[in-house]
Parts: structure tokens; sequence; C-alpha cells
């Protein structure tokens, strides 16, 4: 109970940054350079069918109108048709958010299960070869570009091996996990050392503490010492940057998705970004102001959860 009544304050806060967001975007969309009516009349139509378009769409009113119209439809669950009128908005983002959340999904478990071993490693022997080793090549993985890693990956490994599908979505389900896996690399391999530099701190702090001394002084194995008293209390400091590198990962879906083509929002973003479809970009960053607002949200109850010091008000 406790946690549901958290939950819907928190979602009540998050409203109007939801709105303050939409409406940001709204008038950036409206400022920007360019008329969608002409863009979807054609090159040689005539100002007359243009004007008649621009009509037709409510681009002639005022800006606060056509926003305040605009909320009233999403509010109402509609969030319109495309630029063409020939597809809903919502069937548009519905086929991209299953290809995004698989990726997010995948790229967050390789970073996981990757960053704590290695973060361990580091910890044990702070200022030790390994450690330094370790942030050296932290430090290299972060200055890479994530397109590069992903076309390096593209080049030296899906095109030899034939194991990894390069470009476009296979409608067989037991072949689109091998069309994510490299994505999900990519994107990893960028994010991994975030992840591990915080969970060394929160190791080397914990490693140090006197409860964790006086555990091993009772002959508690190093497994068990380790599952039962260091990862639980790491975790606390490392949840806020876990949830910080997951909303990276939706957003920096954009650069991977276009790099390995997947259909995906991130790929969508870019299309409806070159066409000026202001009702698809005004809905993905609604989808993804709120994915990023949930993942905080989740963040927050779960450090409360670990942590007995923090109440859930």
């Amino acid at each position: 109970m406790r946690v549901a009544r958290f939950l819907g304050i928190r979602l009540l806060q998050a409203i109007p940054l939801l709105i303050a967001t939409s409406a940001l975007s709204f008038l950036l969309l409206r400022l920007a350079p360019g008329d969608p009516a002409k863009i979807l009349a054609g090159p040689r139509a005539s100002e007359e069918v243009v004007a008649k378009l621009r009509t037709s769409m409510g681009l002639d009113e005022p800006i606060p109108v056509q926003y305040w119209k605009y909320l009233q439809r999403v509010f109402a669950g509609d969030l319109g048709k495309n630029l063409n009128g020939n597809a809903d908005v919502a069937d548009i983002i519905s086929r991209g958010v299953g290809v995004t959340g698989l990726l997010a999904v995948v790229a967050i478990i390789i970073t996981i299960l990757v960053a704590i071993p290695v973060a361990l490693a580091a910890a044990r022997r702070p200022g030790g070869p390994l450690d330094n080793s370790i942030r050296v090549a932290s430090v290299a993985s972060i200055a890479v570009p994530g397109f590069w890693i992903g076309l390096m990956l593209i080049a030296f490994v899906a095109l030899p091996t034939k194991w990894f599908p390069v470009g476009g979505w296979p409608d067989d389900s037991s072949r689109q996990f091998n069309a994510i896996l490299l994505p999900a690399i990519t994107l990893a391999i960028g994010i991994i050392p975030v992840l591990t530099r915080s969970l060394r701190s929160a190791f080397i702090d914990v490693l140090g503490a006197e409860y964790v001394t006086a555990a091993r002084s009772l002959g508690i194995p190093g497994g068990r010492l380790i599952r039962r008293f260091v990862l639980r209390n790491a975790a606390v400091p490392a949840i806020p940057v876990l949830a910080f590198l997951i909303g990276f990962v939706v957003g920096g879906s954009v650069v991977i998705e276009s790099t390995f083509n997947l259909p995906g929002l991130g790929q969508t973003l870019v299309q409806a970004a070159l066409t000026r479809d202001a009702n698809v970009l005004q809905a993905l960053t609604l989808v993804l102001g709120t994915s990023v607002v949930a993942i905080y949200v989740i963040a927050d109850v779960a450090v409360s959860l670990t942590d007995p010091r923090v109440s859930l008000t």
C-alpha cells in the first residue's frame, strides 16, 4: 500500500514536467524552419493548395490554440495520424516499442553482468595493476563513439560469421535475439565503464566497513559475504546511476538503431524528424519522457526498499 501511494504521488508530480516537455517540443516544432503542409503537398503544389492543406491541418490557427487542441486529443487517447494521414501514430509507435524495449533490456543485462565482476575485481586491490588497467580501459571505452563500435562489430563479427542479421528486423522470433545482440553490446560498451566506476567506489567503501570486517572474523565464506553484505549495500548508490544509464540507453538507441537499421523508436524518431512529422515527433517525446520519468520513479522505490534508512514518503 505504501509503495502504491508513493508511486501515485510521484506520477502526479511528473505530470507538470511531462506537460512542460510536450509544450517545449510543440513550440520548437512549430517555430522550426519549413512548412509541413508544403512537404505533404509536394514541391509543385500551388499556394492555394498549400493554404487549403494548412487550414485542414490546423496550422493557420494560433500556436496556443493548436497546443490546447493537441492536449485535448492526447488526454482523450488520440495521438493523431502521421503526416501522410495513412497510419495512426499509436500504431507506428507500438511497432517500435518492442524493438527498443528489447534492445534496452538486453543492453542493461549485459552491462550488469559485466560491470559487477569487473568492479569487484578492481575494488579488491585499489590502485593495483588490475584496477589501473580497468580504469584505463573504461576511459578508452567511453571515448569511442557508439556508431564506430557498431560498424566494427558488423565488419568483423556479423559479416564473417553470418550469425547476426545486418540491417532490418527478422520476422522469425528465433532470429530476433541474434538481430538485437550486437546493437545491445554496442550500447553496453558505452555504459559499462560508468556503472563499473560507480560500483567500484561503492565496493571499496563497503569492503572497508566494520561490519564486513566483523563478518570476515566470524569465518563467513567470501562468496556468501559478497552476496549477503557487499552487493546489497553497494547497490544503494549504484541504483540511481543505473536508472540514469537506462534513460541514456533509451535515448542513445537513436544512433544505434540507425547504425543497425532497426525499426525501433530511435529509427522512427529520425524518420519523423526528416519529414517534419509533428504528430509522430510529439508522441515520441511524450513516450520517451514518460519512460524516463517511470524509470526514475522505479529507481526511487528500489532505493527505499534496499536502504532501510530511506522511507517511502
